[in-house]
């Protein structure tokens, strides 16, 4: 709607433009004409030729039209909030589009489609999806949600030692948090039947970062274990 409300506005002042040109050019041609009476060395005036508007109004548009891949990427957009509403079925419909997982925003549309999947209970497809996205060259926090969500994928699917190997995989890099990293390895561990490896977990994230909220949590594990 704003699109269509300046593109209008502009068409205006150029109308507005033409038409007070137009106006200025005739009394410029009746002065002429007047003149002419008393001096025939006078020059003889013309309209100027104004190129026409164009019938598409688009070419007014000084920006440029929506590409595919910016409709890519508002598509995207679209699904992560239907997410956050918890239409996780209507945004998956969307994220699974190959234009989507191709454009601008592709690596975002596998992310958000393996927690749609996650969320409707298809953890295999989920893994998978997660799978797929670590493959690629990711950059940023991308590449640490995209081994949690793998590794909560393999936990939902009752495998502990797999997501044990990713927690484990990220605490050896620098991630945003690893406090909550820590949490989830203690507990994927303690569930892989790892207690030895629970307990170093917990009371890293104990010792390690006593000001977390998940430091009394912590605690309470450890004191369980012992």
């Amino acid at each position: 709607m704003k699109k269509i409300a300046w593109t209008v506005q502009i068409l205006m002042l150029l109308l507005a433009c033409l038409t007070r040109s137009s106006a200025q050019q005739q009394r410029l041609a009746a002065d002429a004409a007047t003149a002419g009476g008393t001096s025939s060395s006078a020059p003889t005036l013309a309209p100027t030729n104004h190129p026409r508007v164009p019938r598409d109004l688009a070419q007014l548009w000084l920006a440029p039209e929506q590409t595919p891949a910016r409709g890519a990427s508002a598509s995207v957009v679209e699904a992560i909030n239907l997410q956050e509403r918890g239409s996780y079925e209507k945004s998956l419909t969307i994220l699974g589009a190959p234009s989507a997982q191709q454009g601008p925003l592709g690596e975002y549309a596998m992310y958000y489609a393996g927690i749609a999947q996650l969320h409707l209970g298809r953890p295999s497809d989920a893994r998978r999806t997660f799978q797929s996205l670590g493959a690629r060259p990711l950059v940023g926090y991308l590449a640490e949600a995209s081994a949690l969500g793998e590794a909560e994928a393999d936990e939902t699917l009752n495998d502990s030692r797999a997501a044990v190997d990713i927690y484990e995989r990220l605490l050896t890099s620098k991630i945003g948090l690893p406090d909550d990293t820590l949490m989830r390895l203690g507990k994927a561990a303690k569930a892989a039947g790892d207690t030895a490896k629970a307990g170093d977990a917990f009371a890293r994230l104990y010792y390690d970062f006593p000001s977390s909220d998940l430091a009394p949590a912590a605690g309470s594990e450890l004191a369980r274990l012992a």
